[in-house]
């Protein structure tokens, strides 16, 4: 007989008994503690390793759309005629043939490469940036006839005007992601005569980035069930055992 307490006595056996759950008890609170130790820090770790992947593919697939944009930048600037060109930009008449030469070359460019608008500007310092040729089609409402204003120029075509380094500018949203880029013409003696300018609408790119964010969610919902699981597993066994 063994006394626990004032007032009560417990047979050896069930003294022994008594002892081994209360150590069995122990262990299961030890082993909860550690799952949802291990439960925490996959959690986090998931979490920066999502942080970083979504990080490097929007990164990838900036510069793979910059890339596409810069093809076609390069593309159209050996196949302009930079004379006639500046002869354009100073009568601004949309009756010139060459008006609807280089309307054909940037709209068939714009189309091999995908883009959303593919465009030469030039600047008047003193009232600002002008459409010599936007490749949309007419019946776009974003369409900009020869002459008319950008009122809304980027701060990169302005640094690209400068021959300052622009870089690529990209501009996302909650529904899409927007990379353009631009390339300066020059005239026979070196100056600043038009900048060419490049868009893409990235909607595939933005589509993958959130596929690749549905993806790495899920990989955390499955890689914490098969967490629960597995320790859920020697929790049983170790209660079986107490």
């Amino acid at each position: 007989m063994f006394q626990l307490g004032q007032g009560f006595n417990l047979p050896k056996d069930k003294y022994d008994g008594f002892c081994h759950f209360s150590m069995g008890g122990e262990k299961m609170s030890s082993l909860r503690k550690k799952v949802y130790a291990t439960i925490i820090i996959a959690l986090f770790c998931l979490i920066i390793v999502t942080g970083i992947g979504n990080y490097r593919a929007e990164q990838l697939a900036i510069k793979i759309a910059a890339d596409q944009i810069d093809k076609a930048l390069a593309l159209t600037f050996q196949e302009l005629d930079n004379n006639r060109l500046q002869t354009l930009i100073q009568t601004l008449d949309d009756q010139d043939p060459y008006y609807d030469q280089i309307r054909i070359l940037l709209r068939q460019i714009k189309q091999d490469h995908n883009l959303a608008d593919l465009a030469i500007l030039y600047k008047i310092p003193e009232t600002g940036w002008f459409y010599v040729v936007d490749a949309r089609e007419k019946e776009d409402p974003s369409y900009h006839p020869l002459g008319a204003a950008e009122k809304q120029a980027s701060v990169y075509m302005e640094r690209t005007w400068k021959e300052q380094p622009a870089g690529i500018e990209y501009q996302a949203s909650s529904s899409n992601a927007f990379i353009s880029r631009y390339l300066l013409l020059k005239d026979a003696q070196g100056s600043a005569l038009a900048v060419l300018k490049g868009d893409l609408a990235a909607g595939d790119i933005t589509s993958y980035l959130y596929k690749t964010r549905y993806v790495q969610i899920g990989v955390i919902i499955v890689s914490l069930v098969l967490i629960g699981l597995i320790t859920g597993a020697g929790y049983k066994k170790t209660k079986v055992r107490a």
